[in-house]
């Protein structure tokens, strides 16, 4: 795996970018959407509102994992959901990175996502504009 130093969309294809945010290294597989500054704004009303140790936090449609990383560094319990590998991966690449633990796993943000048990449930998905009204099949598109 390549690292560069771009930020967002400007990655080459089959590398993965790396972004500075004040939280620490990002790390983001190819098909990933980056975090932009309303994930890090989020990060930090998350330290507002009072999220940490002790609680039970579930990250939806988590991406590279910025909010999971934040709130684990806050001491809560993590759980991140994505339907993507590639997101699980850059997660999963993230928590070791960043040494907290986080448990990440692939599913449907709809089916079996314990919200019941949760203190705290966030969420941060992207929400480009697409020409299309439908969700792509596979591949990076699918990310």
């Amino acid at each position: 795996m390549t690292r560069s130093a771009s930020r967002g969309s400007g990655s080459p294809q089959g590398t993965a970018s790396l972004s500075r945010p004040a939280a620490g290294r990002i790390w983001r597989l190819p098909g990933v959407y980056a975090p932009q500054a309303d994930s890090f704004l989020l990060d930090a009303v998350m330290r507002r509102e009072g999220v940490g140790a002790g609680m039970d936090v579930l990250d939806v449609c988590t991406g590279t994992g910025v909010l999971a990383l934040g709130a684990a560094r806050l001491g809560a319990r993590v759980t991140a959901f994505d339907v993507s590998p590639l997101a699980v991966m850059s997660t999963r690449l993230n928590a070791l990175a960043a040494r907290v633990p986080i448990t990440v796993r692939r599913q449907d943000l709809l089916v079996g996502v314990p919200v019941d048990s949760a203190d705290v449930v966030i969420s941060n998905p992207p929400y480009v504009p697409s020409p299309d009204a439908w969700l792509p099949r596979r591949k990076a598109c699918r990310a």
